[in-house]
Parts: structure tokens; sequence; C-alpha cells
């Protein structure tokens, strides 16, 4: 054994004792949850900022304990490395969800219930995103310009404008679908089409066509 080979060995069994594997030795590192660094400060090896170790993500199995990249740089990373790779993470996702579909859903619940205040505050979002694009579909499909606006008098905060069924019959169909089939539904309709089922009103234009049109009452009556 040249001395080289024999001073690993060494420094080997030190670090890492006979009776445990390199991998067990990493597992119960992961599971120490008093592990404390000794140091304040990293210097980013992507960007070379030296930052508080606060601006880094926690990985026990480094030295001292935090990633190289900084937070900023690790996302910066992660979104490209999806961008470049985005179908085959997806074809993975698919395969995993279709050979594992009662751990997909186990995993998914978990994550709601651990991130509930998260998860809802980013289908809020979504739905607002969808539904903006739903009102900018409508708009176009009747002015030509994406900007919604009631049809009516043209009020433009999107907060009280809403989706009129020109010709009646709205509750009946979302009776039958939740607010984002809907939006999805629309989106996916010929322009056409959109424009001779829907318009944008504002929620008083509404509420004014639906007395006017007797759409409530008659709705009620059918439903009786």
């Amino acid at each position: 054994m040249n001395p080289t080979t024999q001073r690993f060995h060494e420094v080997r069994a030190i670090s890492i004792p006979n009776s445990m594997s390199p991998q067990r030795h990493i597992r119960q590192r992961k599971n120490t949850d008093k592990f404390q660094s000794p140091i304040t400060e990293k210097r980013c090896r992507y960007c070379g900022r030296l930052l508080p170790v606060s601006c880094f993500y926690v990985k026990k199995d480094n030295a001292d304990g935090y990633r190289y990249k900084c937070k900023q740089c690790r996302k910066a990373f992660v979104r490209q490395h999806y961008v470049v790779h985005r179908e085959e993470i997806l074809q993975k996702q698919r395969v995993f969800r279709a050979e594992h579909p009662k751990e997909y859903l186990e995993s998914a619940r978990q994550y709601r219930i651990e991130h509930h205040d998260k998860v809802r505050e980013q289908t809020r979002k979504s739905v607002q995103k969808v539904r903006k694009a739903v009102l900018e579909r409508i708009t176009e499909a009747h002015a030509g310009f994406a900007m919604p606006l009631c049809a009516k008098c043209g009020f433009a905060d999107t907060r009280a404008l809403q989706i009129d069924h020109i010709n009646g019959g709205g509750c009946k169909e979302l009776r039958k679908m939740t607010n984002w089939t809907f939006y999805q539904y629309i989106l996916h309709l010929p322009k056409e089409e959109v424009r001779d089922k829907y318009q944008v009103l504002c929620a008083n234009c509404n509420v004014i066509k639906k007395e006017e049109k007797r759409e409530n009452y008659l709705w009620k009556e059918v439903s009786a």
C-alpha cells in the first residue's frame, strides 16, 4: 500500500466507523436536527458574492451544512433546468403517476395538508390568471382587442366584470361544471362560438339584463 492510499484509509477510518456504511453515515447526518453550521457567511460559487448563510438552502451533507449556490442562483438554475428538460421531466411525472397512482395521490394529499396556505394562495392566483384570460378572449371576440371591458357601459375593472350568457341558461350550464372547467371550456372554443354565446358585462349591467329579460324567473320556473 502506497503512502497516499494508506493516508486515505486512515482518514476514512476516522471519519466513518467501520460498522457504518457511507450511505448510513449520510442518512444519520440528514436526520440530525441539532446540526449547527460554524459559519455565518458563505461565498456563492456561481455569482461569487459573499452572503449570509440565510441566503443559502440547508444541505447537511456538505461540510458547512449549506448548498454551494445561493438561493437566487439555485432558483435560476432550477428554472433553466426545467426549460431545457421540460418534456423529459413531464414524461417522468406521467410515468410515475401511471405506475404509482396511490402513492402519487397520497403524496399530493400530504403536501396540501402540510402547505395548506401556500396551495390555497397558488390556486387563487391560478384561477385569477385564467379568469382574466377568459375575459380577454371574450372581449377580443367581440371588440377585436384583448382589454376586458363591459360590453354595455365600458367599465374596465376586472374585479367587477362577469361572464354573461347572451341567450341565458348560465346557471344551468354552470351546474354541470366547476369554474375552472368552465374557463378551460371557453378558452378552447372557436372565436365565432365564443362571440355568439358569451359577452363580458359588469355586475350592474349583468343584473339589469337579467331583470329586463326575466332570466332569473325563467330559470326558477324551469328548475321547478
